[in-house]
């Protein structure tokens, strides 16, 4: 038997938010071990939430991955292996974001 879903608009926005909280746990080990392809997935399922993943992974012990997150994208690497998903993840960065990663540096 199927679960009954709450009335909370489409299946696929309900299951990107069972979703959110386990990756997003997982997301500095993810970014760390590839960081191209967890970007890739962020763009593909997470294009709203760019600023709060960002928010997210903003902290001391998140530092190398947040780093990783934005060099995936400002360096071109994603891009090269996704020409959808880099550009429009690069056009989400606002000049603070760029700012942080010069700092990561």
């Amino acid at each position: 038997a199927r679960y009954h879903e709450p009335d909370s608009g489409s299946g696929s926005v309900h299951a990107k938010d069972l979703l959110k909280e386990p990756i997003f746990d997982k997301l500095p080990d993810l970014i760390n071990l590839d960081a191209v392809q967890s970007t890739q997935l962020i763009a593909e399922v997470f294009i709203e939430d760019v600023e709060e993943v960002i928010s997210f992974l903003d902290g001391k012990e998140n530092e190398i991955s947040l780093f990783n997150f934005f060099h995936a994208i400002i360096s071109g690497s994603l891009t090269k292996a996704d020409p959808m998903a880099g550009p429009v993840l690069l056009a989400n960065l606002t000049p603070a974001h760029h700012q942080t990663y010069l700092v990561l540096m």
